[in-house]
């Protein structure tokens, strides 16, 4: 990734260690960009003495990859330096922001075990959110400030919410969330939260980009997840064309 460009990924066959891939990423980084990564990370799969010496080769500046096993001091007292523990949390970041913005596949995971899996929907909450302004950002500013509004409402909803919620990017300047255990009114509390921390985000930015949000807590849930999110999209329409206020504080909550 440089400057918050996806610069190519891979479906890898089998179960190939991850040492075997570090070089090879490294190297399309170099062809698509003329020039090594400042500094390259990953995660304890990735470590070893070559590749580490291999990136320094190729001239990036810091390598930023957690030994495996037991740590002399001097290794150790390597990773506890601020740069070092930046990276890796810049790592985990861009990791969790691809995750959310690999569109809705990750949402299929609500029904990886069929219809029996899917009855663990009962009583869920299916949250989507549309960004009012997002075209004026993209003329005005161009795509590149598109995408940072994009990877930012990303990164913002990974922060937001628990491990056992799914977010994706559903395509264009729409986002759906999927809330195990989630009644009307610790929906109305996530709501809320992700409002107030999106909308500090915007602020800060100096974005004007607001949100229509529509959530549906299901009883018994349909069929299917895209009627799930259908019905959750069309609360969020409905709210988008009763007109804007200025104010990101506008959502729906339907109970059905």
């Amino acid at each position: 990734m440089e400057n918050g460009i996806v610069s190519g990924y891979e479906v890898v066959a089998g179960n190939a260690a991850d040492t075997t891939s570090w070089v090879p990423a490294l190297q399309h980084h170099q062809a698509c960009f003329g020039k090594a990564p400042e500094m390259a990370t990953g995660d304890r799969g990735f470590h070893s003495a070559a590749n580490e010496g291999k990136a320094e080769q190729m001239g990036v500046k810091r390598v930023a990859l957690p030994a495996r096993g037991r740590l002399s001091a001097k290794r150790a007292q390597e990773q506890k330096q601020r740069w070092f523990r930046r990276a890796l949390r810049w790592r985990a970041g861009i990791e969790a922001t691809i995750s959310t913005l690999k569109h809705p596949f990750s949402m299929a995971r609500a029904t990886y075990k069929g219809e029996t899996g899917f009855q663990r929907y009962v009583g869920w909450s299916v949250i989507t959110k549309n960004l009012d302004g997002f075209k004026e950002i993209n003329d005005r500013f161009g795509h590149g400030a598109g995408d940072a509004v994009l990877v930012t409402v990303a990164q913002t909803m990974q922060l937001g919410i628990r491990q056992t919620d799914m977010a994706a990017r559903m395509g264009g300047d729409e986002f759906a969330l999927i809330l195990p255990d989630t009644d009307r009114d610790a929906a109305t509390t996530v709501l809320k939260k992700l409002l107030k921390m999106l909308e500090g985000n915007m602020r800060q930015s100096g974005w004007s980009v607001t949100f229509s949000i529509g959530a549906v807590t299901f009883i018994t849930p349909p069929g299917s997840l895209q009627e799930m999110i259908k019905r959750a999209d069309d609360v969020m329409f409905s709210v988008k064309n009763s007109g804007k206020t200025g104010s990101s504080k506008r959502f729906g909550l339907l109970r059905q």
